[in-house]
């Protein structure tokens, strides 16, 4: 009787070790479980925060090629189409579809931080836009205003009119020196050279009726230009493309910033994941 006792309390005791060893085992994998999926998921983050730094950064790149490149072709004058923005719709499209997927999966910290880039951006891209048509505005060559003073311009070098070639000399040259240099005395050149002209034609208005109206025309679009290039930018510290430049080298900065916090969790992620495990296995090896 006493041994058939203790043969149930032996068999209960291995019975409980039994249940409360497969309770453990369960406890661990669903722990392992969560923890990896976690893990996995950080790391998934962090993955598309890097695809979508590089993407941000094609985009900074095409943008710079457009107006590199894009600027002295013809044929975007002509169309007012280009591979470089057909492509930039590309990218903007990719980067909103990946910033939406990463914030919808993502907590505060990263949330926060792709919400200032995204304010960002959309400064950037508003200020791009205003840029990019202020450049289809200017023309060049036989295009846009440019095209168009060109032509008054031309007309005025005409022998027909029998003008002052070293006045129309003088305003082309002030008007060369301005588009190259950038500096603000040339419009005031440019003006005062005109209307001196004017002035003096007006003496003889109904044979210099034709030539006046030629004048008038070209000052009004050197006018007209010169406000684009201002608007643009006379250097690369100021108006529209130093603005441009602020923007890519904020956005730059705060990539930078997101991807270094992005890996740290990342990698803090995996040194608990490797902690646990440890932990299993000492503890494996205490209990056996």
């Amino acid at each position: 009787m006493i041994q058939l006792l203790k043969l149930n309390s032996i068999r209960s005791r291995m019975l409980s070790g039994f249940l409360f060893l497969t309770l453990l085992i369960i406890c661990v994998a669903a722990v392992s479980i969560y923890m990896l999926d976690r893990t996995n998921r950080i790391i998934a983050i962090h993955t598309r925060i890097s695809q979508l730094e590089i993407t941000t950064l094609s985009l900074l790149k095409n943008d710079n090629d457009f107006f590199d490149l894009e600027t002295i072709n013809q044929k975007y004058f002509e169309t007012h189409e280009s591979s470089y923005l057909k492509k930039r719709d590309s990218l903007k499209n990719l980067i909103a579809q990946g910033t939406n997927n990463i914030m919808m999966q993502s907590k505060n910290g990263i949330v926060l931080s792709l919400q200032k880039i995204d304010t960002l951006l959309n400064r950037y891209n508003t200020k791009f836009e205003l840029l990019e048509n202020l450049v289809f505005q200017k023309g060049f060559k036989d295009f846009g205003l440019e095209g168009q003073m060109r032509f008054h311009a031309h007309k005025l070098e005409e022998t027909q009119f029998n003008l002052d070639l070293y006045k129309v000399l003088s305003l082309r040259r002030n008007e060369k020196d301005f588009f190259l240099r950038h500096e603000v005395m040339y419009i005031q050149n440019v003006n005062q050279i005109a209307y001196q002209f004017i002035n003096e034609l007006r003496k003889n208005e109904p044979i210099n009726r034709v030539a006046l109206y030629h004048l008038h025309q070209y000052i009004q679009l050197f006018n007209k230009l010169a406000d684009i290039q201002v608007q643009m930018g006379l250097s690369s510290k100021d108006g529209l493309h130093a603005d441009l430049n602020s923007l890519s080298d904020q956005l730059v900065q705060n990539y930078f910033a997101l991807s270094k916090y992005s890996d740290e969790v990342s990698s803090a992620a995996q040194l608990q994941v490797r902690i646990f495990f440890l932990l299993v296995v000492a503890g494996a090896v205490i209990f056996l």
